[in-house]
């Protein structure tokens, strides 16, 4: 395997991570969007919308990627309900194992898991925590992918009330540990590098969510029967607005499971920033989730070569599994 391919499996893991996997679609980017772009795949290697593709961009020496929603592609934020709280669908000790591959080639793992009860806020929250690591030997050499996060989500509604997490850029530690203040209007971000501490902050006019908790708030909404689900997330100072909508029903295959039916859906978001809202389309997006229990399957993007697949290759849920199975994905 040569260093360019390994940054690309390292740049595959980085933007698979957490809420990206719904928000790209590569192609080339100019202007303030392609310094986005760049900026926050180098700052984050793993976050939201514009990804940079990570290390992949440097090896190539070709410009990023570009995530953004078209509003009339997908009936984005103007066209989707506003938020809905809905009841949050998992259980305490519930697992969630999914591979990162890039062209077939493992990249890496995101593992979530549901744990303990806790008072935020003075409101009731499950903490779930998220770990993602990067498998291969030679992409730990190149751009290694360590991220520990962890979300206190509001069980009554499926939103966030905080979020910490802590990763490496450039192989230096990085936290961030955000705070939501509803009552205020108010979100607060401290980010931690060097031993250093800045502050950012993004106003709030309703429940948002997180890195993590989204995962949850789209599952309980396709669980409850809903084909649309919109959602503001927020990620230090930045302002996503999110809508995901499902089309129709696929025969897919899983390496754990062999052929199965699933949702298929398509999501994207606008970034409102001092230079307004921008949009584009985002293509070659693709998500898949389990009818019955909502859960997300595997997720599909289109990379400028080839393809990369996030994919369920385990379950672990107290009081059976996802599709009437014994609560393990094989």
């Amino acid at each position: 395997m040569t260093a360019r391919r390994a940054a690309l499996l390292a740049g595959g893991l980085a933007l698979a991570g957490a809420g990206a996997i719904l928000f790209l679609s590569y192609g080339r980017a100019d202007g303030t969007a392609a310094r986005e772009a760049a900026e926050l795949a180098a700052a984050e290697a793993s976050r939201l919308a514009f990804v940079g593709f990570g290390a992949a961009g440097a090896a190539s020496g070709s410009a990023c990627a570009l995530a953004r929603a078209s509003e009339s592609e997908f009936a984005g934020p103007k066209g989707l309900p506003e938020f809905e709280p809905a009841p949050f669908p998992a259980q305490q000790g519930e697992r969630l194992l999914y591979s990162v591959s890039w062209l077939g080639v493992g990249a890496g793992t995101i593992e979530f898991r549901v744990g303990a009860r806790e008072i935020r806020d003075g409101v009731e929250c499950l903490v779930v925590e998220m770990a993602m690591d990067s498998t291969s030997a030679l992409v730990d050499a190149v751009y290694p992918v360590r991220e520990r996060a962890r979300s206190w989500v509001d069980v009554a509604g499926t939103f966030t009330r905080g979020y910490e997490i802590e990763r490496l850029h450039r192989r230096i530690p990085v936290r961030d540990a955000q705070t939501f203040d509803y009552a205020r209007g108010v979100s607060e971000c401290l980010t931690t590098k060097r031993g250093k501490t800045s502050r950012s902050e993004a106003l709030l006019d309703g429940p948002a969510q997180d890195s993590i908790s989204w995962v949850y708030y789209v599952r309980a909404r396709i669980a409850s029967g809903a084909s649309t689900a919109r959602f503001t997330m927020i990620q230090r100072s930045k302002r996503w607005e999110v809508g995901l909508a499902i089309d129709g029903v696929e025969e897919i295959d899983l390496r754990s499971r062999g052929r199965v039916s699933a949702l298929g859906a398509r999501g994207g978001a606008s970034l409102a920033s001092i230079f307004g809202r921008e949009d584009g389309e985002a293509e070659g997006v693709r998500l898949w989730f389990e009818p019955a229990s909502g859960i997300m399957l595997a997720a599909r993007v289109k990379a400028p070569v080839g393809d990369m697949r996030l994919e369920l290759i385990r379950a672990e849920r107290p009081g059976g599994g996802i599709g009437g199975d014994d609560g393990r994905v094989r």
